[in-house]
C-alpha cells in the first residue's frame, strides 16, 4: 500500500471486511495471535488456512500471496535489524 505500512495488505483485506483479528482466526480456526503474527510477516499461514483466508478474504491465491510476501519484507519480521 501506498502509506508503507508494514503488513498493510494483510491488515487492510482483514478490516475491509469489517473483521477483528480474533473473529479471522475463530473463522479459520487459529488463534489471535496467529493471525497476528501472518500480519507481522513473523509466520505465514498452513495450506488450510492460506486456503481459508483465501476464500474469507475474496482475493485470488496470487493476491493473498503477495500480501503475505510484503508483510515478511516490510520488516515487521525484524527485530533491531535481525531477522526474528
Amino acid at each position: 500500500m501506498a502509506n508503507g505500512s508494514k503488513g498493510s495488505d494483510l491488515v487492510r483485506m482483514r478490516t475491509d471486511r469489517g473483521l477483528t483479528q480474533a473473529e479471522v482466526g475463530e473463522r479459520i480456526g487459529v488463534d489471535r495471535s496467529q493471525i497476528s503474527r501472518y500480519e507481522d510477516g513473523l509466520s505465514d499461514p498452513l495450506l488450510s488456512g492460506f486456503r481459508a483466508l483465501r476464500e474469507l478474504y475474496g482475493v485470488t491465491a496470487d493476491a493473498l500471496l503477495a500480501a503475505i510476501d510484503r508483510a515478511k519484507r516490510g520488516g515487521r519480521g525484524r527485530r533491531n535489524g535481525k531477522a526474528a
